[in-house]
């Protein structure tokens, strides 16, 4: 998916409080695309990303050395800590109108079963619902965790506005990025999951996460 297809043939949708709004939680898997101060897209979509993308030179060399501090400081959690189900919360809203929570399933093999749930609401009306399910292959990098997708589906539960979320142009997409996590122990059944993604390594999202009965 070109960022020209983008700014192209779905313009007249992003131009829409919706469109924007839904942008920018696709930013936070797919790309950057320049957005005006007018431009309301990033305030859902990017949800997953906060402007995940692209930053000057300067920038990218002085955070890589601040994310290399913060992990010879940080203990995080073990694999088998993890292993288990828990429910995570964003530590931040893009919108009021948006509600969204993820579950994690941590398997002894590595293998990660996820669920988002994703609900936009604008004056009591759903604009979109829908659940996105991915599963993820965790690996152990040199102190780091890192999860590479192995599967995505996902499940429209109500979209009058067509916008038809994470379509088959993405999800084949979004199949080449990889996801950095940083999870930490708050005690034995609480976490908290900081995470960013391979091509924004300056750009961290965290959510606390609660363990769930089995």
């Amino acid at each position: 998916m070109t960022t020209e297809y983008l700014k192209g043939a779905m313009a007249p949708f992003l131009m829409s409080d919706f469109g924007k709004s839904l942008w920018r939680h696709y930013l936070k898997f797919a790309m950057l695309v320049n957005e005006s101060d007018n431009n309301h897209v990033g305030e859902w979509m990017n949800s997953w990303t906060q402007g995940r993308y692209l930053a000057v030179s300067l920038l990218l060399a002085t955070q890589f050395g601040l994310v290399s501090a913060a992990h010879a400081t940080t203990e995080l959690a073990s694999m088998s800590e993890l292993v288990g189900k828990w429910q995570c919360l964003p530590d931040e809203k893009a919108s009021d109108k948006e509600e969204s929570w993820v579950n994690y399933d941590f398997h002894h093999d590595g293998k990660v079963n996820s669920k988002e749930w994703i609900r936009y609401q604008d004056q009591g009306k759903t604009e979109l619902e829908f659940n996105l399910f991915v599963d993820y292959h965790l690996e152990s990098l040199e102190g780091e965790y890192r999860l590479k997708p192995l599967s995505m589906k996902r499940e429209i539960l109500s979209d009058p506005n067509q916008a038809n979320p994470f379509g088959y142009d993405a999800q084949r997409d979004l199949m080449g990025y990889r996801i950095f996590l940083q999870p930490v122990m708050k005690g034995k059944n609480k976490a908290q999951f900081e995470m960013w993604y391979h091509i924004t390594p300056q750009n961290h999202f965290s959510m606390q996460c609660q363990r769930q009965a089995a």
